[in-house]
């Protein structure tokens, strides 16, 4: 053994053992107003193309679709039980929050067995998955459109895209 080693081997020894710097204090925490340190949400978010087109968005269809065939309802029923096992807490649907009184009421029809479920895909998954997860409603939430381009560039843009058949 060369007289280097034991040196060596206890500068190693000595910097593993050297204990860290203490923190250096900063300036206090602001309160957390917005609940920062809350336990987070958990959101599940399922998009779906609209059941029932009423013709009005930009996009149309090329296929049909029967949301009310026998086999399109056992489809729709799994989608729902497969949902469901996320147990959520809250079913909410793209509908005009305004509309949150009348649609209380339609669910709270078809709870009862007064209200046959229409086409819409709010109806088909928002009311099936919500009673069975045994909630009292279904939650409306909606944003305004954004508007990105002038209505003259939209009306161009949307005639390039019949036009080219995208």
């Amino acid at each position: 053994m060369t007289p280097h080693r034991p040196i060596l081997l206890l500068s190693i020894l000595m910097t593993c053992c050297t204990p860290a710097p203490a923190p250096v204090a900063g300036p206090p925490l602001p309160p957390d107003v917005l609940g920062a340190t809350d336990p987070k949400a958990k959101i599940v978010m399922v998009g779906v193309f609209h059941f029932a087109s009423p013709g009005l968005d930009a996009y149309k269809p090329v296929h049909t679709f029967d949301v009310m065939s026998s086999d399109r309802q056992t489809e729709i029923e799994e989608v729902a039980a497969l949902l469901a096992r996320f147990q959520p807490t809250k079913i909410a649907v793209e509908f005009r929050p305004e509309r949150q009184a009348r649609m209380d009421e339609l669910y709270a029809e078809y709870l009862r067995g007064e209200y046959e479920l229409g086409t819409n895909e709010v109806y088909q998954l928002g009311f099936r998955l919500a009673r069975m997860m045994g909630h009292p409603r279904v939650h409306l939430v909606d944003a305004p459109a954004r508007h990105y381009f002038t209505e003259e560039e939209y009306s161009e843009k949307l005639a390039w895209l019949e036009k080219s058949g995208a």
